[in-house]
């Protein structure tokens, strides 16, 4: 595994970067759905009532 990310750091590939971005548009992804299942929770409990 370490000779392939030799190798992507070797042809130019930034794999600090390519995680960061990695990382960020996970947290992205993982705050949209959880705050479309908060809203989806809410409006179920105001018909509920």
């Amino acid at each position: 595994a370490q000779q392939v990310f030799d190798q992507l750091r070797e042809a130019g590939i930034d794999l600090d970067d390519v995680f960061a971005v990695l990382e960020a548009d996970g947290v992205q992804k993982f705050e949209k759905s959880w705050t479309e299942l908060l809203d989806t929770v809410a409006q179920q409990l105001e018909q509920a009532e």
